[in-house]
């Protein structure tokens, strides 16, 4: 599965090894190219020092949520405009 952008594609590798799955790719705004990817999982502190370690282009970010909205972290290629996305430890995707 490869998502246009062979940074992100490294850090969903490391993800996917370790037990993580995609959960959806979407492209959010057709004008500026952004690609969301989505994970089942949130982020274990083992890919994270994994993917800071091995890519330290990908730009690391947390969002603290809102009520209709649950926060989110991940890593952002800003070269290539894709996002890879892990839900919060407290709100977890339903489904896969």
């Amino acid at each position: 599965m490869r998502k246009s952008c062979r940074h992100i594609d490294l850090a969903i590798d490391i993800a996917l090894a370790a037990g993580n799955k995609v959960y959806s790719i979407t492209e959010r705004n057709p004008k500026t190219g952004n690609i969301l990817v989505y994970l089942y999982d949130p982020l274990i502190s083992q890919v994270k020092d994994t993917i800071d370690k091995e890519y330290p282009s990908l730009r690391y970010w947390e969002w603290k949520g809102v009520p209709h909205n649950p926060a989110e972290k991940g890593y952002a290629c800003d070269e290539c405009k894709v996002f890879l996305i892990f839900p919060n430890a407290k709100t977890p995707r339903v489904g896969a």
